[in-house]
């Protein structure tokens, strides 16, 4: 019977291994390929690539929410101004909105932000990759 325990204990152990890893490879794909748009567009930082794309949308386009969703997921401080700004206060209307919200949320508690933390290095790779070529 203790057999039978330890083996479901480190089979379900695996599987949210496995679960967690998947979801965060998921997220750093889609905050990579948000940073590899904005600064086809908007040389340079990616940080600042990202709010330049978000400002530059009139309305709210996939393109804009999902480069407030790569500054939420980042922990981007320095995006702080522009988000109180434009969307601070504002009852939620739209996806955008709702992804702005949620950046200001997670930069201000200023808690530790795990794929933040894994990315900043993704981010020091692809400005590294990109002043390379």
């Amino acid at each position: 019977m203790r057999k039978w325990l330890k083996i479901s204990i480190g089979l379900a152990l695996s599987i949210f291994l496995i679960l967690l890893f998947s979801s965060t490879f998921f997220v750093e794909y889609r905050v990579q390929k948000a940073c590899k748009t904005a600064t086809s567009i908007y040389p340079g930082d990616k940080i600042q690539a990202l709010i330049n794309t978000a400002k530059s949308q009139v309305g709210c386009d996939e393109e804009k929410s999902r480069a407030l969703w790569a500054l939420g997921q980042l922990g981007a401080k320095q995006a702080l101004p522009y988000l109180l700004e434009s969307y601070n206060g504002i009852k939620e209307t739209d996806i955008c909105v709702y992804e702005a919200q949620f950046a200001i949320e997670k930069i201000q508690k200023d808690q530790f932000n795990l794929p933040g933390f894994l990315w900043r290095s993704l981010l020091e790779k692809l400005n590294q990759s990109i002043t390379d070529t």
